[in-house]
């Protein structure tokens, strides 16, 4: 589905912006100096946000006793985040992480193991 949102991802200077478009990222705002973030924005194509924050839940549940770095950085972000909040952000890693591989034409590469 985002091969067919997005293509070859060349409209997109970054990962973010990716994120951006579909609704994953926190709104913020600031004056004085004080930056404060908020919630995502829920902007951007629905349907898509959906099956990416399903697809960020299912992994979030199967997550265990992985020992890859993307498995441990989730557990550490359970420990100090909600649930929830957890696969909003795996969420919007997995859209970069796509993104990238969008605009490189390449596959995704397992780290090697340390």
């Amino acid at each position: 589905m985002m091969y067919a949102k997005f293509g070859s991802a060349e409209c997109f200077r970054r990962g973010r912006d990716a994120s951006a478009s579909i609704g994953l990222v926190p709104a913020h705002s600031g004056s004085g100096g004080k930056v404060t973030i908020g919630r995502i924005t829920k902007r951007g194509d629905t349907y898509l946000r959906t099956l990416i924050i399903n697809g960020a839940r299912s992994l979030v549940i199967h997550v265990k006793e992985k020992t890859d770095s993307l498995s441990c950085w989730v557990r550490q972000l359970l420990s100090t985040k909600g649930f929830n909040k957890t696969i909003v952000a795996v969420a919007n890693k997995l859209v970069r992480m796509a993104t990238a591989m969008l605009k490189s034409g390449l596959e995704h590469r397992q780290p090697v193991a340390q």
